[in-house]
């Protein structure tokens, strides 16, 4: 039965039960007690009740398990190929697509994730943006409330005035800065949506996560460069002290201007080294045993090792104090018309996106050298 079919049988025995409650409560006004038919009879249609509910509960979580799946988060591929656009290109009606793919925007938590976010089937290794608050804007220039805090706090004598810790706020301009490449493909590949759909998550928006991690993370501000987290960042300096022991003492200065660091950057080779350094007497591992895999954390934060870092440096921050404002999702874009794509049965694929680092805190960044 339908679920409406349901739902107007367990009516039916409603209406059936009540009459048969009547009943039962005629006839013990007329002799005392209610006949045993009767009894047995609504015995059944509350049973019949009872199955029939059950029925109808398990045909709706039934009709809502593929809505939940739909709901799952897709790439940026699979929602593409799901697009208007890109079904009237890939049947011949059309010379073009586009669309744009919106982030889904979370605010960050004191726990980051360890790794970095599942786009199809893929786990790419640029993670920074993972770590980072998140925000939509319709502007081309944001201004961003930079903060600096003087903490002023020690001990005063009684009667005596206590010292001020100020903070000031100080508006900065940030422009929008866009990341976009191209590639060709042959038009026969678009009439395997399943098979473009992966390699615009393998190809195009791996690309563009590559070159905005290094735009978030080293970008000089220069030109149509963002400004990265690492020249926001305060440079701390050292003597003899060892790679691990730099980077406790940078999330100590980190806590002490109020921001718990939410991760450690740092290059794959550096990344290395980390792990595989040595007690000097007992030759243990100092992050853990290779057997438990990779460390995930050092001093309990999240270490995310990244292509795009300079070797040989480290970069302790928290993402609550920076978040990346999109002005544009990844866009993807296709064309027959560039060069001699028509006539050639090319298409040309672009992909792009746009947006700011806005940094609050520029404090609650560190960075310097491993060694």
């Amino acid at each position: 039965m339908e679920n409406q079919e349901l739902i107007n049988e367990i009516k039916k025995l409603h209406v059936e039960m009540k009459e048969a409650h009547n009943q039962a409560l005629a006839e013990v006004k007329a002799q005392g007690f209610a006949s045993p038919e009767i009894k047995s009879a609504m015995a059944k249609m509350e049973a019949d009740i009872v199955s029939l509910t059950n029925r109808v509960v398990a045909a709706e979580q039934k009709s809502i398990a593929p809505m939940q799946a739909k709901a799952e988060s897709k790439s940026i591929g699979q929602q593409f190929v799901e697009t208007e656009s890109f079904r009237l290109m890939a049947e011949g009606k059309s010379r073009q697509a586009l669309a744009e793919i919106k982030a889904t925007y979370t605010s960050p938590s004191q726990v980051a994730p360890i790794v970095a976010t599942p786009q199809g089937n893929n786990i790419f290794a640029f993670q920074v943006r993972n770590y980072l608050g998140g925000m939509p804007i319709q502007t081309d220039l944001v201004k961003v409330p930079q903060e600096t805090t003087t903490q002023a706090a020690t001990v005063k004598t009684i009667g005596s005035a206590a010292a001020e810790t100020t903070t000031a706020i100080t508006m900065v301009d940030t422009a929008v800065r866009t990341v976009a490449h191209f590639t060709s493909i042959a038009k026969e590949f678009l009439a395997d949506a399943p098979a473009f759909g992966a390699f615009v998550d393998q190809r195009m928006a791996f690309g563009i996560r590559g070159a905005e991690e290094t735009q978030l993370l080293i970008g000089d501000g220069t030109g149509q460069n963002l400004k990265g987290l690492v020249p926001y960042a305060t440079t701390k300096t050292f003597t003899t002290e060892a790679m691990i022991d730099r980077i406790a003492l940078s999330v100590a200065d980190a806590l002490a201007t109020g921001y718990v660091p939410t991760f450690v950057v740092v290059a794959p080779v550096d990344y290395g080294k980390l792990v595989t350094a040595k007690a000097s007497t007992s030759g243990n591992y100092l992050l853990g045993s290779p057997a438990f895999g990779f460390a995930a954390t050092i001093w309990g934060v999240p270490v995310v090792p990244s292509p795009k870092m300079t070797a040989n440096n480290f970069l302790v921050g928290s993402g609550l104090a920076a978040s990346v404002a999109e002005r544009q999702g990844t866009t993807l874009s296709l064309s027959y018309e560039h060069a001699s794509n028509f006539t050639s049965g090319i298409v040309t694929v672009m992909a792009e996106q746009r947006e700011a680092l806005m940094v609050f805190a520029p404090g609650a960044f560190i960075t310097g050298v491993l060694s």
